[in-house]
């Protein structure tokens, strides 16, 4: 397994804007759209988890998260870790 930091220009940012999407967490579309907008600024990134070319999870490094008022920083966030059948 290999953990890879990705940006817009990688080929791994389609693949893994689907794959959050399509993935069973329902916070997963939210991720995705932060993806396709390009939400992400600054120092923070997107790394995902790559398994024999297959994506199986991701989470994010970012400034702030959804809690509201706090003074710290950074967070990782947005984890998943896929599920296999």
């Amino acid at each position: 397994m290999e953990i890879k930091p990705i940006f817009p220009d990688n080929e791994l940012w389609q693949r893994t804007i689907d794959y959050g999407k399509n993935c069973s967490w329902k916070a997963g579309p939210v991720f995705a759209k932060q993806m396709e907008q390009n939400r992400f600024t600054e120092w923070e990134r997107v790394f995902v988890a790559i398994d024999d070319n297959n994506i199986a999870g991701y989470c994010t490094f970012v400034k702030n998260d959804c809690i509201p008022n706090v003074e710290y920083t950074p967070y990782i966030s947005c984890i998943f870790v896929g599920e296999k059948d």
